[in-house]
């Protein structure tokens, strides 16, 4: 799968930096450090497979920027990383932190075979 490309978005530069880390030796990515501008990743028609988000951020949290993405018609599939999943759109995955690499690399697999 390294054809797959995954929006990674994180406003902690460290856990951004990491996920980056990890996840690119596998996949394509590309970084936002919120919902608004991960958003706007989107909208300017990044090809994204998954998106790997965490919950709590500044200026658009995780659970509006789906709802966002969504009422934009942009069905791109979700996976959220939180220590604390409340509040989540209902049916959308989540790692709760913390995880290890092997939980996020199965989990990432996992969402994008169903995406195939």
């Amino acid at each position: 799968m390294p054809d797959k490309t995954i929006l990674v978005v994180d406003d902690e530069a460290p856990v951004l930096d990491l996920l980056r880390e990890i996840l690119s030796s596998h996949w394509n990515v590309i970084e936002a450090s919120d919902g608004v501008e991960a958003l706007n990743k989107l909208r300017n028609g990044n090809r994204v497979h998954l998106v790997v988000s965490d919950v709590a951020m500044p200026n658009m949290n995780g659970p509006d920027f789906y709802r966002a993405s969504r009422a934009e018609g942009i069905g791109v599939p979700f996976l959220f990383l939180s220590g604390n999943p409340i509040n989540l759109p209902e049916g959308v995955p989540f790692i709760q932190k913390p995880f290890s690499v092997v939980q996020l690399i199965k989990t990432v697999i996992a969402e994008l075979e169903k995406v195939q």
